[in-house]
């Protein structure tokens, strides 16, 4: 049985490491960071096999990824996955419940003690036909201290920031599991109606096992699947009796507080499972107690213990008869037989299998460690000292395990510990280790596709179209690090190591775009594109220059700028990441439009990660004071979490609020993971995350939610009035005025309108509505979604959404300066060439400013006229093909 290991994504601006195990079977997944969908898609690697997800963390750093990928596994076919995690993981999964519902996937969840490997043998926590893994928990404090000769002090690691560090209750000499699939139903009886506020269970008065099944009853709401007997799921399937639905949109959801509304368009029924799980959808998850120290669960994967090779010469030798007898044995099987004895009689003779199969192979082993700072390296040395069972696996020649490769993910200062060397050099010298350690990592382009892209369009405008940054150098070269293992080298993308049968490690050679993007970027020349594409360009450039020199007098807010940080609708692609649209208001501050997965990598790659650089990402989160999510649907605010943590990193520490406006469901969700690692959220200093409701701000009655969330403080709409009334102030914002759009779930447009004068409308997604033309009239610019073509108008009105023409006529009736079209469907894997229809013959015409969105795009407001020129080039670019195999030469 054949199996390698390979690595989906390494430490980048906008990834983090994902390791893969790979059986003809199936694949095994460990951990799932933002933008782990969209790399997979860019890898052409299947997942539709994936059997397991393994998180070392509940933090964002290794689960931002996770909903995004639990979609994407569902869409693409998979039925069946089991996540293991540490604490913390059933309470993670049952926070996504406003948005992620999916009703064809068996998710099983075993959700790991954390509690110190002991000498007794552990038990796996996880075992299918294929691969048998093993956890080790780490954190600080949670072994005796080892002899040290540089003991560094406990820092901050990515997922627990600002949690303090202190010494842990001595827990019992066991490594136990808890899977929580298979113990809800102790629970069942439970019930969920009862008048206990969800808010009191995390009073002492209120077992753990009474809070851990509201979750669990939560999560099987959002999975219904999972609440069926395995046995009666293998039967439904081996029957074809259980037909798996197409979801309609990767981020379907169930919004329970709707009421009807004469603007949303029919919907065909759907019919999902209301299971009693869903009486907790709208109230808030019993409060789950942060870990007071940054733990992580490292993994022991153990392959399969592969059967000798059959030897048919002794097999003859013994007169075994071909036939049954001989198939029985070569499967491991002791047979009975009769043979002649050599005097004319016979004789019975037993055949154990061994007498003519070869010696079993030891069976190989890949461990992945997560070390996030060097306080953790004595609990990790301790572990393996302290068990036989680990302790045999470093063990040069041992016969009983054969480590291939030990993953080694190191936070700041572990690679250079002394003590954490010495500990990797307990391993044989035939293992294969590898390193993501961002101090000592490059930080190539991820998304090739799309930053080719950009580079090209980068010849038509190097202001508006900046290259992505980009590093071919670590900080710090591996090289250089002295007393590391012979066979150690860095963590990249392209690595693939096989473990049976052992081959050396191999980096896939760069695909032609990637080969061209750094090629191009690392010579003093541009590049080479064909003769009618530069034609196009310099026309462009020729009639820009001409628009420019027309008389228009500078106006207010024509430095204000817009950038597009991602532009498909639903799910990412090679080419697009999804919504976000960054606002730039000089001298003010930032706000942020949406904020899908992957916003924090968008930014990072545009503004660079240079902490100096008074124009870098995190002078741009310094500056950000608004994030608005316009609804619940995942792909406009799974990458909020990341934000939010990233800015509890700023040094110094932010001096101001960050204000969070969004519905209901949205604020409830952020609390919840705030629950998990620290997110800012209602800090008394003043300076972290401020949330405001969007129904408060909005331009017309609200609709109401229903009784059993009103009673939340932060639903008060007058304190939500006077906190925006702050957040307008420190933007200087006349008005922040929320419009109730017409979509699938209660969802906001919004206006914002600046005392200087300019005014920018935001659609978010909806079909055409009449109200946002009224709210925003005369704006600036409108931001609008434009989803489908214009030959798709039936299926955007069944998805509630827009088509391009229909954006351009909401833009036109509004008497909107400029329009910008952005939340383009994924069936239209760059661009789609009807959009070009709706570009001016006359670029020197009198009528509104089209622009498309463009990811990474740096558009001032005075600047977006250029399009006018810019889109017949726009379009010759994007009309060549750009595939793997396609690539300009």
């Amino acid at each position: 049985m054949n199996w390698s290991t390979s690595v989906l994504s390494s430490i980048s601006s906008d990834t983090e490491p994902t390791v893969v195990i790979s059986f003809d079977s199936g694949k095994y997944v460990f951990n799932a960071g933002e933008n782990t969908g969209r790399a997979w898609l860019s890898s052409k690697a299947s997942w539709r096999k994936t059997k397991g997800v393994f998180l070392t963390s509940v933090g964002v750093q290794h689960t931002g990824g996770l909903p995004g990928l639990l979609m994407f596994l569902t869409d693409a076919g998979s039925s069946n996955v089991e996540l293991v995690g540490p604490r913390g993981l059933t309470h993670l999964l049952a926070s996504m419940r406003s948005y992620l519902f999916r009703n064809s996937i068996l998710v099983k969840r075993t959700e790991v003690d954390m509690i110190p490997v002991s000498s007794s043998d552990p038990e796996p926590i996880f075992h299918d036909d294929t691969l048998t893994v093993y956890g080790i928990p780490l954190s600080v404090g949670a072994s005796s201290s080892l002899p040290t000769d540089d003991q560094a002090p406990q820092i901050e690691d990515d997922d627990d920031v600002g949690v303090g560090k202190r010494k842990r209750t001595p827990s019992p000499d066991t490594c136990a599991k808890r899977p929580r699939s298979e113990q809800a139903s102790v629970t069942e009886n439970l019930s969920i109606d009862k008048p206990t506020d969800p808010q009191e269970l995390s009073a002492p008065e209120i077992s753990s096992a009474e809070a851990d099944s509201w979750r669990c009853k939560a999560v099987d709401a959002m999975f219904p699947f999972t609440s069926l007997s395995t046995q009666a799921v293998e039967s439904m399937e081996s029957k074809k009796k259980f037909k798996r639905p197409q979801d309609e949109t990767t981020t379907a959801s169930i919004d329970a507080t709707i009421a009807p509304y004469d603007d949303i368009p029919d919907q065909p029924e759907k019919k999902f499972s209301y299971s009693p799980g869903f009486a907790l959808k709208n109230k808030r998850l019993p409060r789950h107690i942060r870990s007071e120290c940054a733990e992580r669960l490292c993994y022991v994967c153990v392959g399969p213990r592969v059967r000798g090779k059959f030897d048919m010469k002794k097999a003859m030798d013994l007169k075994i008869p071909r036939g049954p007898l001989l198939g029985k044995l070569t499967k491991g099987e002791t047979i009975t037989f009769m043979v002649n004895d050599g005097k004319g009689g016979q004789e019975q003779r037993t055949v154990r299998p061994e007498e003519c199969v070869g010696p079993s192979e030891i069976p190989k082993v890949v461990i992945i460690l997560d070390v996030p700072s060097p306080a953790h390296v004595a609990a990790l040395s301790s572990a393996f000292e302290n068990s036989p069972f680990y302790r045999q696996m470093q063990s040069q020649g041992s016969d009983q395990y054969e480590v291939s490769t030990v993953y080694h993910l190191c936070g700041e200062g572990v690679l250079e510990d002394s003590r954490y060397k010495a500990f990797m050099n307990t391993f044989a010298s035939s293992v294969h280790h590898v390193v993501a350690s961002r101090e000592h990592a490059n930080d190539p382009i991820t998304f090739t596709a799309a930053a080719y892209n950009q580079l090209m369009l980068h010849q038509l405008d190097e202001q508006i179209f900046p290259v992505p940054k980009f590093s071919m150098h670590p900080q710090k070269s591996l090289s250089d690090v002295s007393g590391l293992p012979t066979n150690t080298l860095p963590m990249a993308s392209s690595l693939h190591i096989p473990v049976r049968p052992p081959q050396a490690p191999t980096y896939d050679e760069p695909t032609r775009q990637e080969q061209h993007f750094i090629d191009a970027c690392t010579s003093s020349t541009a590049p080479t594109l064909p003769l009618d594409i530069m034609d196009a360009i310099n026309n462009a450039k020729e009639e820009s220059h001409a628009l420019q020199t027309i008389e228009r007098p500078s106006r207010p807010g024509d430095d204000v700028v817009v950038v597009p940080l991602g532009t498909c609708s639903a799910a990412p692609s090679k080419h697009r990441n999804v919504s976000s649209t960054l606002i730039q208001i000089p001298r003010w501050g930032n706000v942020l439009l949406d904020c899908g997965e992957g916003t924090w990598g968008q930014l990072t790659r545009l503004f660079g990660d240079d902490s100096g650089c008074s124009t870098g990402v995190w002078q741009v989160l310094r500056g950000l004071k608004c994030v608005y999510i316009s609804h619940v649907h995942g792909d406009h605010h799974i990458g909020l979490r990341k934000l939010l943590a990233m800015r509890r990193k700023l040094n110094p520490p932010p001096t101001e609020p960050l204000y969070v406006v969004g519905v209901y469901a949205i604020l409830l969700y952020l609390r919840e993971l705030n629950d998990l690692e620290d997110l800012g959220i209602d800090r008394e200093d003043g300076t972290g995350v401020v949330t405001i409701l969007s129904d408060a701000l909005s331009w017309t009655e609200p609709r109401p939610y229903e009784n059993d969330i009103t009673d939340e403080p932060w639903m008060d709409f007058e304190l939500a009035t006077k906190d925006a009334t702050k957040m307008c102030q420190s933007l200087d914002l006349e008005d922040f005025i929320t419009v109730e759009v017409r979509h699938r779930t209660r969802c906001y447009g919004v206006v914002l309108k600046h005392h200087d004068g300019w005014s920018i409308v935001y659609s978010g997604d909806t079909m055409p509505c009449d109200k946002l033309v009224r709210a925003g009239p005369n704006a600036t610019l409108l931001i609008h979604e434009a989803t489908m073509a214009d030959d798709q108008a039936d299926l955007a009105f069944e998805k509630a959404h827009s088509t391009f023409g229909q954006a351009v006529e909401i833009g036109n009736r509004m008497k909107a300066e400029n329009i910008l079209l952005t939340h383009f469907s994924t069936r239209y894997p760059k661009l789609p060439r009807s959009i070009f229809s709706y570009r001016s013959g006359n670029p020197f015409a009198r009528q509104p400013n089209l622009a498309l969105a463009f990811d990474q795009a740096c558009m001032p407001l005075g600047e977006i006229y250029k399009f006018k020129a810019y889109l017949p080039a726009i379009e010759k670019c994007f009309s060549i093909p750009q595939d793997e195999d396609e690539i300009i030469e």
